[in-house]
């Protein structure tokens, strides 16, 4: 029998990209039950906390178009893993262990801690499954824009982004965002090639729950639609009704189901006045003196005349910095070096991807303008396209070739694996540990928000005095046995939000007690010190990651 070797190539096609998922889910999905059970709380700053979906939701539907808007966000992911909590709490209503919620904890369940962190590890299963399947978009881009082996190599380039890995352990809205983006991404530059009604849909859906889980994905969602409109306007010359208006008309459709599912997810249908005061809340127009009644929260934006010279060039730079943090120096390099071979090998797509970093840079990055790991993700998942295209063109010059590309794929399989040895080895399980040991029936003061504080023991009273009694009077007057510190925090220590006011609030009287507190100056001294060393991630790429802690104890 003789064997077909396209039939054959292609099987083992298949199983090279079968192994790379599920090398991505293992890394996306390793040591999931992170800070587990925590109650409410989760260690992954700006994170969903567990009860989270619950509140929005009967936050949003308490009033019908009431103006309010509850939630810091579009409510699409909570929405979202509201439907992938359900199965659970109905599971829980059946056998009797949650009939009455309520507003503070237990909040109604029989058994708070099991059921909350069940909660967040459905959460956390959902932001895993999302990155998962982007890995599997990347690929299907690779292999579309340039040939099946770029998509393989991309695919397992973007599996060992450090960031994709981090927060497929959180239930931040980063990688979800993304990976709406990507689909729409997927979706547009196939309709770039023929309008069919399958990814006119799946764009509309997918451009419109991204928008609705963040509007982060204005960045790439405003581009899409005038690359499709431009690619079929000139595929279909010379123009005629029987070829424009079916085009027409699925795209047409397509958008509609982009604002119907976007006015669903955001609860713009049941309360339009809400929506319309976050677009004004967003925007700088709406009048103070309806927050505090509309906006649940201190208000962080304020629009003005845009980014100034200097910020461009800090915030290029900080991009720069964020793209090596997120995947390395071997893949960043390949993927400039790409860039380069693509616009020889591939010019339109090279055009389209530079057009969606330009369009996501103004409309994401320089409107905050703020720039951290998070936020570039999509942008991370571009670049491991063309850092793909090299690495196959720089295998296929010979045994040197294919060499560096497997020490390249080594190193940074290596640096995004550290994610989770760091997650495993986490500061604040050692200082549980040490707490246990040292600090039963002692007092313990802290200043960092929960996100950022261990896990304490029952028997250990946990004590956090407010903004304006953290001065050298006040820990004199409460003399407790330790200070626990979380370095991460700190700048919360020192400054804070005023209540409906932009800007942080520095005050001189807190920063001088911090500076003597690490001084040693205040009749502590520092005890113990936790923190995991590791050389490939530097510590302030996501403060959530390997915190450093400080206990101070009285001298």
């Amino acid at each position: 029998m003789v064997s077909d070797p396209a039939l054959t190539a292609r099987t083992r096609h298949r199983r090279v990209l079968a192994a790379i998922l599920l090398s991505s889910l293992l890394l996306n999905g390793f040591h999931l039950q992170w800070g587990l059970p925590n109650g409410n709380t989760t260690w992954a700053a700006d994170a969903i906390t567990p009860m989270t979906p619950l509140s929005v939701a009967k936050k949003s539907f308490a009033g019908r178009n009431s103006g309010w808007f509850y939630f810091k966000y579009p409510i699409g992911h909570p929405l979202l893993l509201l439907a992938a909590y359900a199965p659970y709490l109905g599971g829980l209503y059946a056998t009797r262990q949650f009939r009455r919620p309520e507003g503070q904890y237990p909040y109604g369940f029989a058994h708070p801690e099991r059921a909350l962190s069940t909660l967040a590890l459905i959460g956390r299963g959902v932001s895993v499954l999302m990155a998962t399947a982007s890995v599997a978009l990347v690929y299907a881009l690779g292999a579309w824009w340039f040939e099946p082996a770029v998509g393989l190599m991309a695919a397992a380039c973007a599996t060992t982004s450090m960031g994709l890995i981090f927060y497929a352990h959180t239930t931040n809205l980063d990688v979800p965002v993304m990976f709406w983006m990507l689909l729409a991404l997927w979706c547009g530059v196939r309709l770039m090639e023929t309008v069919r009604w399958r990814e006119s849909v799946g764009l509309g859906l997918a451009a419109g729950m991204g928008l609705a889980t963040k509007e982060t994905a204005i960045g790439i969602v405003v581009a899409l639609p005038v690359f499709v409109a431009v690619a079929q306007m000139w595929r279909l010359r010379p123009w005629s009704a029987a070829t424009i208006v079916p085009a027409v008309v699925r795209l047409a459709v397509g958008a509609a189901c982009g604002l119907a599912i976007y006015g669903c997810a955001t609860n713009g249908f049941y309360n339009p006045a809400g929506l319309m005061n976050r677009f004004r809340y967003l925007t700088g127009t709406l009048p103070r003196e309806f927050f505090g009644t509309l906006v649940p929260r201190a208000a962080y934006i304020e629009v003005t005349s845009g980014p100034t010279l200097a910020t461009h060039l800090r915030l290029l730079r900080e991009l720069a910095q964020a793209m090596v943090d997120a995947v390395g120096v071997p893949l960043c390099t390949a993927g400039a070096c790409g860039v380069a071979l693509a616009s020889v090998w591939r010019p339109r797509v090279t055009l389209l991807a530079l057009v969606l970093v330009c369009t996501f840079y103004w409309f994401t990055l320089a409107s905050l303008p703020l720039v951290a790991v998070r936020y570039i993700l999509p942008l991370v998942m571009l670049l491991t396209l063309f850092a793909g295209a090299f690495l196959v063109a720089l295998a296929r010059l010979g045994q040197m070739g294919r060499a560096a590309v497997a020490v390249a794929l080594l190193v940074s399989l290596v640096h995004g694996a550290s994610v989770d040895y760091l997650l495993v080895h986490d500061p604040r399980y050692a200082a549980e540990a040490w707490l246990r040991q040292h600090a039963r029936g002692r007092t313990v003061e802290v200043y960092n928000r929960a996100t950022f504080l261990p896990r304490f023991p029952a028997d250990v009273e946990v004590s956090q005095p407010k903004f304006t009694h953290i001065t050298r009077a006040g820990l004199a007057e409460r003399h407790p046995d330790f200070i626990l510190l979380n370095m991460a925090d700190s700048g919360r220590i020192t400054g804070h939000y005023d209540v409906f006011e932009v800007g942080v609030k520095r005050r001189p009287e807190n920063e001088a007690f911090l500076r003597a507190l690490l001084n040693e100056e205040l009749g502590y001294r520092r005890v113990v010190r936790f923190h995991a060393s590791t050389r490939l991630i530097r510590d302030d790429v996501i403060r959530s990651l390997n915190p450093e802690i400080v206990v101070f104890g009285r001298s």
